[in-house]
C-alpha cells in the first residue's frame, strides 16, 4: 500500500473541469463577467517589489479584498466557458498572469509572508503600507479575512497547474495561518444589533478553504471537525440548541462536555440584526459565506457537509422571499445604509437555494436578479457592475467608495456562475404571477420588529423596532419611493433637549414604546408611542395596510413640557432618482412631483452641485411621477430636497417630506392637530385626485383618535389609553351610502360613523353593505299601508333636499347581522346591497320601528303578477 509522503499531503484535491457545463444560467452570467474584464484591466497595476505580482482597485482595501475577490474572477475565466478575446478586450493567458500576480501580492503582503512587505500605499490609513491577515487586530478584523482567504483558495486552485513552487508555498502559509489560528476558537453568540451570523460564517469560510483544498494535510481532518461546528454555529435559532441529531458531535474540553450548537445568530423568526437594525445583506451572508464549502464540493465531487447548508431553507422561505422585490433585491423594511443595488448579492442566496435545495422560488427569483444586474451593467459604458463613476460615490469618507466594492459584485455573479456550472441549471422556475400571488399576504415578524404585508404590485411594512418607520411601495419597488430611515415617522429637532444623544429620537427613530399590532389576512394595524428628544415631545403613530396596497399613516404631537421645534419633517418619504439607460421604467434620472394646478421635475444625479429644496404650501394631495400618490391631512406644508451630495451613498435618492410643519413652540399639555397620509401605490395624478375627492377625514383633528373615510373602507386609530368609541361625521354625497361595521347615523343630510376601538389599537374595517333611500311600487296584492318587509324598488335612489328631511336613521353593521333602526316619523323605504353576496334587498321601515336582516343578505323569492 502507498503511503502518503508529504508532497501528497501538499497537493490539493482535484477540479471536475469535465464536469462543468453550460446552460441558459451560466451564460448569463459569463457574459456578464466577460464585459466586467476590461473595467477591472484598467484597474489593474503591477507591483514592482517582487516579481510578477501585481493588484487591484489600489491594492489596500480593507482584508486585501480589492485583489482577493478580483482574481477569482480572471482566474475562472482563465480556464472555463466559452471565453470571447473581442469582449473581455484581452487575452486568457493575459487574465491568467494577472491572477497568478494577484495571488503572489497578497500571499506575499500577508501576516505568513516576509515580514518586509507590504502593501502598496493608499487611501486607507489603516490598511496603507502595511500587512493584512488581522496580526494585532481586534477579533472581528483578523477572522474577516477568511473571505479573502478563501477567495486565494479558489483562484489557486483554479490555477494549480500554472503556479510555480514558490508561489504554491506561499498559498499554502497563507491557507494554513488562518485554518490555524481560528479553527479552534469558539463561534460566538450574538443576534441583537450585531449578529454573529456573519463573523461565524466568515470563519468557516475560511477554515473550510484550507480542509477542501488540500483533504490530505494532517490536520484536514481537524480543520474539517471545526468547520462543522462553525458551519453549524453561523446560523442559528434558539431551539437549535436542543436538537438531539446534534449530540453525536458533542466535544469535550479538560472533560467538560462542549454543546455543539452554543450560539443563537437569528431571531425564533429567522430575523436578525446588523448595524443596528433587520438589514438584508447580513440575512443573505450567512447563506452566501458557507456555501464556498458547497461549491468546493461540486467542484470536486466530494459530498458538501449539511452543517454549510442548515437553516438555509427556512431562513429563506420564512424572511428573505417574502421581502423580495420583482428585481430578485430584499427591501430593507427597517431602512438601508449600504448602496441599494445589491442584487448581486441576493442572486447569490437565490442561486445556493435553487441548485442546493430545490427551491423553484429561489430559481424564478435568481432570473429576476440577474435580468437587473444585466440592465444596470449594459447601462454603464465602462461594463462595471454597479456606478459608472464609482470613485465619486463615497460610502465611508477616506476609505470606501462604490468602486472598491466592484469585486464583490464581480465576486458574487462568478459564485452564481460556477454553482450552476458544476450543479447544473437547477430546478423549474415557479411561475412568477403564480409566485406573487401565493407570497401575497401578511407575514409578522415579532422578534424582528416588523410586519409586511404584499400585493402582486404593493409592498408594506412598518417596524416598531430598531428603526421605526413605515413603507408603501408600488410594483417599482424601491426604484420609485425608499425606504429612508425615519420614513413616514419622520424628523424631529427639539432644541435643547436634555435626552440621550443616540437615543433622542431625532433622525432616526429607534426607540418606541407602546407598540401595538393588529395582524389580519389581508392587512395590518400598527400604534406606537414615539418619545421625542429628552421626553418632551411625545408622538403618537400609526400605520395601516389596507388590503389594495394602501397605506394610511396618521400622527399627533403632543407636549409633556414646554418645548421648541427647531424644525418638523414628518410624513417622510425617500425617492429615489438613479438614471440607467437599460433601466427606461423606473431609472430614467429625472422625478415629476405633480400637484394641482403645478408640475415640478428634479434631474436626479451626484456631484458638486448643491441640493436644492422646494417649499410648498399644503396640498389636498400630491404624486410622484405619475406612478405614486398621497392624499394629505392637516399637513403644514411640502416639501421636496433634490439631492446631490452624500454623506453616505446609497443611491440618487432624495426626500420628500409630506408635512414640513417647520419651527414651532408648543406648552405643556398643547396637542397638534392630527396629520395624516393616505399612500396610493401604482395611482397617476388623475387617479390621486379621484381618491383624494374619496377620502374624508370625519374625525375631529384634535381628538385622541381618527376616523377616516378611504373610498370603500375606513381607516381608524385610537391613541388612547382607553377602549373608546371612535367617531366622526361628514355630508352624505351622492345617492349611496356605505356602511361599515359599527354604527352609521343619518340625520337629515348628514352621516356620521362611531366604531368601537380598544385603546392604542389601529385598523380598517372593508365596506360590508351599501344604503340608499328608494322612491318605491308595491308588489301585486299588496296596499299602500303595507307593512311587509320586502317591496319592489325602482332602481334610481332618492337624492333631494326633501326625501332627506327629518331623516333619523340608524344602521348598526355586524358580523352576521345588520340592525336597521327608524327614529322619524314617516315610513323609510331603502335599498340595501350586498356585493358579496351579490344580493340586493329593498326594505321598509316604518316610523319608529326596526328591521332585523342577516348576514350575509339573502335574496327573496317573488311571486309574478299576472299580466
Amino acid at each position: 500500500m502507498h503511503k502518503p509522503s508529504a508532497a501528497d499531503w501538499l497537493e490539493p484535491a482535484g477540479i471536475r473541469f469535465g464536469q462543468a457545463e453550460e446552460n441558459e444560467l451560466t451564460a448569463k452570467c459569463y457574459a456578464m463577467l466577460l464585459r466586467w474584464i476590461p473595467f477591472a484591466d484598467s484597474r489593474y497595476e503591477e507591483w514592482e517589489r517582487m516579481p510578477e505580482c501585481g493588484y487591484f482597485f489600489g491594492g489596500s482595501s480593507w482584508y486585501g479584498v480589492d485583489t482577493a475577490r478580483s482574481i477569482t474572477v480572471y482566474a475562472a475565466l482563465s480556464v472555463l466557458g466559452s471565453y470571447d478575446e473581442r469582449i473581455a478586450g484581452c487575452s486568457r493567458e493575459r487574465l491568467m498572469r494577472r491572477a497568478i500576480s494577484g495571488i503572489r501580492y497578497l500571499a506575499f503582503t500577508h501576516d505568513s509572508g516576509p515580514e518586509h512587505l507590504v502593501r502598496v500605499k493608499g487611501s486607507n490609513p489603516y490598511c496603507s503600507e502595511r500587512k493584512w491577515g488581522g496580526q494585532g487586530d481586534s477579533y472581528f478584523m483578523a477572522t474577516q479575512t477568511g473571505y479573502s482567504v478563501y477567495s486565494i483558495a479558489l483562484a489557486s486552485w483554479l490555477l494549480w497547474e500554472r503556479l510555480d513552487e514558490e508561489t504554491r508555498s506561499l498559498v499554502r502559509n497563507v491557507l494554513f495561518h488562518y485554518a490555524d489560528r481560528w479553527c479552534d476558537a469558539e463561534p460566538r453568540d450574538g443576534v441583537y444589533g450585531d449578529t454573529q451570523a456573519e463573523e461565524n460564517s466568515w470563519v468557516a469560510q475560511g477554515v473550510a478553504a484550507a480542509a477542501d483544498m488540500f483533504p490530505d494535510h494532517p490536520r484536514s481532518g481537524h480543520w474539517r471537525r471545526r468547520f462543522r461546528k462553525w458551519a453549524a454555529n453561523s446560523v442559528t435559532v434558539s431551539r437549535d440548541r436542543y436538537r438531539a441529531d446534534f449530540q453525536a458531535h458533542t466535544e469535550r474540553t479538560h472533560g467538560v462536555p462542549v454543546p455543539f450548537i452554543s450560539t443563537s445568530t437569528l431571531h425564533p423568526d429567522y430575523t436578525t440584526e446588523n448595524h443596528g437594525f433587520v438589514h438584508p445583506t447580513y440575512l443573505a451572508l450567512g447563506i452566501n459565506q458557507r456555501a464556498s464549502h458547497a461549491l468546493f464540493s461540486l467542484m470536486s465531487g466530494t459530498p458538501a457537509e449539511p452543517f454549510a447548508l442548515m437553516n438555509n431553507g427556512e431562513l429563506y422561505d420564512r424572511v428573505i422571499k417574502k421581502c423580495c422585490q420583482s428585481d430578485g433585491f430584499m427591501i430593507p423594511v427597517q431602512g438601508q445604509d449600504w448602496w441599494y443595488n445589491r442584487q448581486h448579492e441576493l442572486a447569490h442566496a437565490h442561486a445556493v437555494l435553487n441548485v442546493l435545495h430545490g427551491n423553484r422560488d429561489a430559481a424564478r427569483f435568481e432570473r429576476l436578479a440577474l435580468k437587473r444586474i444585466g440592465q444596470i451593467q449594459s447601462g454603464n459604458a465602462n461594463g462595471c457592475f454597479l456606478e459608472r463613476e464609482g470613485k465619486a460615490c463615497v460610502i465611508r469618507e477616506g476609505t470606501q467608495t462604490v468602486e472598491d466594492f466592484e469585486n464583490w459584485a464581480a465576486q458574487d455573479v462568478l459564485h452564481v456562475y460556477l454553482l450552476h456550472a458544476f450543479g447544473g441549471p437547477g430546478v423549474e422556475p415557479s411561475d412568477e404571477t403564480e409566485m406573487s400571488e401565493r407570497l401575497s399576504g401578511v407575514s409578522l415578524f415579532p422578534y424582528g420588529g416588523f410586519v409586511v404585508r404584499r400585493t402582486r404590485n404593493a409592498f408594506a411594512s412598518f417596524s416598531w423596532r430598531n428603526n421605526i418607520m413605515g413603507v408603501c411601495l408600488g410594483k417599482d419597488g424601491i426604484w420609485l419611493t425608499t425606504p429612508v430611515h425615519a420614513s413616514m415617522t419622520g424628523t424631529i429637532r427639539i432644541a435643547g433637549h436634555d435626552g440621550m444623544a443616540g437615543w433622542s429620537n431625532e433622525d432616526v427613530v429607534r426607540d418606541a414604546e407602546h407598540a401595538s399590532l393588529e395582524p389580519r389576512a389581508d392587512g395590518f394595524g400598527a400604534t406606537v408611542l414615539i418619545r421625542r428628544g429628552g421626553g418632551e415631545l411625545e408622538q403618537d403613530a400609526a400605520f395601516v395596510a389596507l388590503p389594495d396596497g394602501r397605506c394610511v399613516y396618521a400622527e399627533r404631537l403632543r407636549a409633556i413640557r414646554d418645548c421648541t421645534i427647531d424644525d418638523c419633517r414628518t410624513g417622510i418619504v425617500g425617492v429615489r432618482n438613479d438614471k440607467y439607460p437599460d433601466v427606461p421604467e423606473s431609472a430614467e434620472g429625472t422625478r415629476a412631483l405633480l400637484l394641482p394646478g403645478m408640475l415640478l421635475t428634479f434631474e436626479g444625479f451626484a456631484g458638486d452641485a448643491s441640493d436644492e429644496e422646494q417649499r410648498l404650501p399644503a396640498f389636498p394631495y400630491v404624486n410622484v411621477d405619475d406612478k405614486m400618490g398621497y392624499v394629505l391631512f392637516g399637513s403644514g406644508g411640502i416639501r421636496y430636497i433634490n439631492k446631490h451630495r452624500y454623506k453616505r451613498w446609497k443611491g440618487v435618492e432624495n426626500t420628500l417630506a409630506l408635512n414640513d410643519a417647520g419651527r414651532m413652540s408648543l406648552k405643556a399639555g398643547e396637542a397638534r392637530p392630527c396629520f395624516a397620509v393616505v399612500a396610493l401605490p401604482n395611482r397617476t395624478m388623475e387617479q390621486t385626485a379621484e381618491a383624494a375627492e374619496r377620502s374624508m377625514l370625519l374625525s375631529d383633528p384634535t381628538a385622541p383618535c381618527l376616523l377616516l373615510e378611504c373610498g370603500e373602507t375606513i381607516v381608524f386609530a385610537n391613541f388612547a389609553f382607553d377602549h373608546t368609541a371612535v367617531c366622526g361625521e361628514r355630508e352624505l354625497a351622492g345617492a349611496e351610502v356605505g356602511l361599515f361595521e359599527g354604527v352609521s347615523r343619518i340625520r337629515g343630510s348628514r352621516i356620521s360613523r362611531s366604531l368601537d376601538v380598544e385603546a392604542r389599537k389601529s385598523g380598517f374595517a372593508a365596506q360590508r353593505l351599501k344604503l340608499a333611500l328608494t322612491p318605491f311600487r308595491y308588489p301585486y296584492g299588496a296596499s299602500s299601508d303595507s307593512t311587509d318587509t320586502d317591496y319592489i324598488a325602482h332602481d334610481r335612489a332618492v337624492t333631494d333636499e326633501a326625501a332627506l328631511e327629518g331623516l333619523a336613521l340608524d344602521v348598526i353593521v355586524r358580523e352576521n347581522a345588520v340592525y336597521v333602526m327608524n327614529g322619524g316619523e314617516r315610513p323609510v323605504d331603502l335599498r340595501l346591497s350586498d356585493e358579496r353576496a351579490n344580493v340586493v334587498r329593498s326594505i321598509r321601515v316604518c316610523a319608529a320601528s326596526f328591521k332585523e336582516l342577516p348576514l350575509p343578505l339573502q335574496a327573496v323569492e317573488r311571486g309574478r303578477p299576472p299580466v
